[in-house]
């Protein structure tokens, strides 16, 4: 996710109409539904044809979406896009949770995945402001505050919890964060 070239509202916009294969856990889009609806995707995502063709190469230049085959229900092999996991790092988002990101800004998308792949298997977690940063694709120093408005954000919208203390290490007081996935 630290590739700024990806607008992950686009991305999710796709993902958001693609199926689930719950046996092989993934999502995909048929090339035909997706050649077919060209013009649904054009006026939702408000990009011209040429701008959605080349936000395609990406997706498939930065390894996000592959092209392969499936068999759908009449056996039949068919050409499909397949999402692959961010990065390697695997977060499965369902439909509703999707919906939820849809209305926030690329980073701030970038900064849930990066919270909820983290916080995959326990309630709360201290999380470096630094660490966040490294992972979206910003620069460790000078952002904190850059990142601070969005876990804001993403607070204000309901989507994480948070709260910070302050630790005393070599005369400074450091501001730590502990964050939470809301359900």
């Amino acid at each position: 996710m630290t590739n700024k070239d990806i607008d992950y509202r686009i991305y999710l916009t796709f993902l958001k109409d693609s199926t689930y294969n719950k046996s092989l856990d993934f999502r995909y889009i048929y090339n035909s539904n997706y050649y077919s609806n060209k013009v649904y995707f054009l006026e939702k995502l408000n990009i011209s044809k040429s701008n959605l063709n080349n936000l395609i190469r990406k997706f498939l230049k930065f390894n996000l979406v592959v092209k392969d085959t499936i068999l759908n229900d009449n056996l039949e092999l068919k050409q499909i896009y397949k999402f692959n996991e961010l990065d390697n790092n695997f977060v499965l988002l369902d439909d509703k949770e999707i919906e939820k990101l849809l209305i926030l800004t690329s980073n701030e998308i970038k900064v849930y995945l990066v919270l909820r792949y983290t916080l995959y298997d326990c309630n709360f977690r201290n999380i470096e402001l630094s660490y966040i940063a490294k992972n979206i694709g910003l620069s460790e120093t000078n952002t904190a505050r850059t990142i601070r408005k969005y876990i804001d954000n993403l607070k204000e919208k309901d989507l994480i919890e948070y709260s910070y203390y302050f630790e005393f290490i070599e005369n400074k007081n450091i501001k730590r964060y502990k964050f939470r996935i809301k359900e």
